[in-house]
């Protein structure tokens, strides 16, 4: 009995392990294979996917859907775990006309967790496409058709983890259910046309990073984090919080920005540019422990407290600066725009404050922000002297305090700076002289001090040296030559013209092959001329008779 188990047994294992319908002999699941051969054809078969062949080729390893591009596998299981149709040439996606992406081809992929789509057409929503195991979505520069896509995504990817949708013209709000996903880390909706307000508690505590910029998202920023339907207190405890980066710029938003910002223990990058937020600077802010912040472009106004500048306060206790984030950041450096990414972005610090209403002095605490590259406070109406303690930040290299209504003299200690490569103070009240032309400022042209009518920045005179005797020539004490004695000179070419004549005469008078040469040489030159001048200039008649006949 025992023995007619065994035996079927075996037959089922070896079932499992023939029959092409459960698995393939060349490596990938024969369902996952012919899904991805379908998904090829629908797409044109572009030349990306030239990997992607069928069976009956001569190397049989190609056959193998786990080794095509794109295409990642369990080494377990063999079934597909990655699809990456987004890493195309520019070449080939500028050629594509974005067709339509067949979401029913991807049932078979049940064990499919990283998808990454750009350029192509969605058609209709996904509520049963095979997608549901995702934990990572990432689509650029998609053309999607579903009005509610976002709130369909939020219902059926539970796992989500990642979740990046850019350029793809996206216009609904931001779903509530959306931000309350358990798993949700990384959340990128930029450059779309969301709309509306931004949902109680967008934040969730898990959430590492948060780029919303680029839309069309209007009202104020919520007041607390809160969301009763998660059932998280009203507190302002906010220690349990993860999120790294906030990426609010280049939408509608307005209001006062609200104190929970600079609470968020690991909030390292906060992006508000370009909105138009009003009212003044949280002091909860803590810039020694923060990496970029950028507020300019706003409505912003008051003073700024010094408190935001020292890390003694308590706002900066327990904060942890963000190990980086995952997505490319613009901020405005040497008065350009760049794109930062990667170990550049590890290393950059930096706070734009500038295009507001800002007022008062600017806190000589500032000093204390010893790593910072990069510090804008212009078009502002900040007041008073600047204060000599910038010359502590010795990494600095772009200072921009132009535009304002600063008074007194340049701190001589800005020459100490060697790092600063982009400096201006223009259009202010500054008065005194200019810092000394060494070192780095000796790189600046005058434009940096432009708008500064009671500042000197001419350069002083040279004392005479009575050691060294002046020399004249004629009348002008300068002399017309400049530098150059023309006597000296006039004398020297004419001795210098009679011996090379003298060295020719000489060499042909002592060679006679040289002198053949040399008389050859002439000959021959003046016969080329002449026939060119017969040939190509109108000669009188009565000097053709001298034209030897041919």
């Amino acid at each position: 009995m025992c023995y007619g188990w065994f035996i079927t047994g075996f037959i089922w294992a070896m079932a499992l392990f023939t029959v092409p319908e459960w698995k393939s002999c060349h490596g990938c699941w024969e369902q996952e294979r012919i899904s991805l051969l379908h998904l090829k054809s629908s797409l044109n078969n572009p030349p990306y996917l030239s990997s992607w062949i069928g069976i009956g080729t001569k190397n049989s390893s190609d056959e193998d859907c786990c080794l095509w591009d794109g295409v990642d596998c369990n080494p377990a299981t063999g079934k597909m775990t990655k699809l990456d149709l987004g890493s195309l040439d520019e070449s080939d996606f500028n050629s594509l006309a974005k067709p339509d992406i067949n979401a029913s081809l991807f049932l078979p992929f049940q064990e499919l967790t990283l998808l990454y789509l750009r350029g192509y057409h969605i058609p209709g929503c996904i509520e049963n496409q095979g997608w549901t195991h995702l934990e990572s979505l990432n689509i650029d520069d998609c053309s999607i058709s579903c009005n509610n896509f976002l709130e369909t995504v939020a219902t059926v990817m539970t796992n989500l983890t990642r979740l990046g949708i850019s350029l793809s013209d996206l216009s609904s709000p931001i779903p509530p259910a959306l931000c309350t996903l358990k798993h949700l880390r990384v959340l990128v909706l930029m450059d779309n046309h969301l709309r509306g307000l931004l949902p109680p508690g967008f934040i969730s505590p898990l959430m590492n990073e948060v780029y919303l910029s680029r839309n069309q998202l209007e009202g104020t920023l919520p007041a607390t984090l809160s969301n009763d339907q998660d059932g998280i207190s009203g507190s302002d405890n906010y220690t349990d919080y993860s999120v790294g980066v906030l990426d609010l710029s280049h939408n509608h938003l307005m209001g006062t920005i609200p104190n929970w910002i600079g609470r968020l223990p690991q909030l390292s990058y906060i992006l508000l540019n370009d909105n138009q937020f009003h009212g003044e600077l949280p002091c909860t802010f803590c810039l020694e422990t923060s990496k970029l912040i950028d507020v300019s472009h706003n409505h912003l106004s008051g003073h700024i407290d010094y408190e935001i500048f020292t890390s003694s306060d308590t706002n900066c206790n327990g904060r942890n600066a963000y190990d980086g984030p995952r997505r490319d950041l613009e901020f405005v450096t040497k008065t350009k725009t760049y794109i930062y990414h990667g170990w550049p972005l590890l290393y950059m610090n930096g706070f734009d404050f500038s295009t507001n209403n800002f007022t008062g002095k600017i806190p000589p605490q500032i000093g204390h922000l010893g790593d910072t590259k990069v510090l804008n406070f212009s078009y502002n109406m900040f007041t008073g002297p600047i204060p000599p303690t910038i010359a502590n930040l010795s990494q600095i290299e772009s200072l921009d305090l132009s535009h304002n209504n600063l008074s007194g003299m340049i701190p001589s200690q800005l020459t100490e700076l060697h790092s600063l490569s982009s400096f201006s103070v223009a259009y202010n009240n500054l008065s005194g002289k200019c810092p000394q032309k060494i070192a780095q400022f000796n790189t600046f042209d005058e434009d940096i001090y432009r708008g500064n009518p009671l500042l000197d920045c001419t350069l002083p005179l040279m004392t005479p040296n009575p050691l060294v005797r002046r020399t004249t020539y004629g009348d002008d004490e300068e002399g017309e030559g400049g530098f150059i004695d023309m006597e000296s000179f006039y004398i020297s070419g004419s001795i210098s013209y009679v011996l090379v004549l003298l060295v020719i005469v000489s060499v042909l008078c002592i060679n006679p092959y040289w002198r053949w040469v040399w008389f050859y040489c002439v000959d021959v030159t003046i016969t080329t001329c002449y026939y060119f001048m017969v040939d190509h200039l109108p000669v009188p008649t009565r000097y053709k008779v001298w034209q030897p006949r041919v």
